[in-house]
């Protein structure tokens, strides 16, 4: 099983506590690694600099940060819109010293139901933001979505997907494995072998599927809760060479209602033992 010296979580997974309390329970609970979420520091009033300045000093490393994408969100009209937003998202975690940044495609155009139009789009959108990134040195972490989330988050749904994108992209840009976006695809191993190979796969996302999944979004189980295997994945990516982070990334109402520092004592147990 993994060691807890990989063990990240994101800052989603702990959505009700402030960014600044949250730093000192991770500190207090010994968490090594956190990815934060710019509109969560925003909210809360706090620069890329302090932000920077709390995590240093509770010495806790930065792991990724959160979040590149959405480019039809507003439509053809907000094109321009969307990926100057996600300019100042790389100049923000440039200055915060986030090694890569988590992204996603972006759904269907609202009011358009041609979905490859949509996914040219999204990719011709996603090519300019990458330039970008690529100048100002900062990689980007392409991260295919369940097909559930098609319409209003992503049209890159399996690591093919990705691993096709990012072959047409070019350099720059890699793939986030998320056990609980991809753990269903029959061709899982062989697309992790194909990321792998050109030394694309940038981090790895774990959390649970529940059965039954009551909500499409906030209802992610805690590792060991649910139906994946994300110990065979994890060898997997250990096979092709993956030596980074396991970040715990859980959307969960239910959990959230928790006492926080106890609910991260049950991660930081249930990730020793089933990641």
């Amino acid at each position: 099983m993994a060691s807890i010296n990989k063990l990240a979580i994101n800052q989603i997974t702990n959505d009700p506590v402030k960014s600044d309390k949250l730093v000192e329970i991770y500190k207090e609970e010994g968490v090594p690694l956190i990815t934060p979420w710019r509109n969560k520091l925003e909210e809360d009033g706090i620069t890329a600099k302090a932000f920077r300045k709390m995590v240093d000093d509770a010495g806790i490393e930065i792991n990724g940060f959160c979040l590149c994408g959405f480019f039809a969100e507003k439509g053809v009209s907000g094109r321009q819109e969307q990926i100057d937003y996600n300019k100042r998202t790389i100049d923000f975690a440039l200055e915060l010293g986030a090694p890569s940044i988590v992204t996603v495609a972006g759904g269907l155009l609202p009011d358009n139901k041609d979905l490859d139009y949509s996914r040219k789009f999204n990719m011709d959108a996603l090519a300019e933001v990458l330039a970008y990134a690529r100048d100002k040195g900062m990689r980007l972490g392409l991260e295919p979505l369940h097909p559930m989330y098609t319409a209003d988050w992503s049209v890159v749904v399996n690591i093919k997907d990705a691993n096709d994108w990012c072959d047409q992209l070019g350099d720059g840009i890699g793939i986030i494995v998320d056990t609980y976006h991809v753990w269903w695809d029959p061709r899982l191993q062989d697309e992790i072998k194909r990321a792998g190979d050109r030394n694309r796969i940038i981090a790895a996302h774990v959390s649970d599927w529940l059965l039954p999944t009551r909500d499409l979004l906030l209802d992610r189980g805690v590792m060991g809760d649910g139906v994946i295997d994300i110990p065979r994945i994890r060898k997997w990516l250990e096979d092709e060479g993956y030596k980074g982070n396991y970040e715990v990334e859980i959307f969960s109402e239910e959990n959230w209602k928790k006492d926080q520092a106890v609910y991260i004592e049950h991660i930081k147990q249930r990730f020793e033992e089933f990641v």
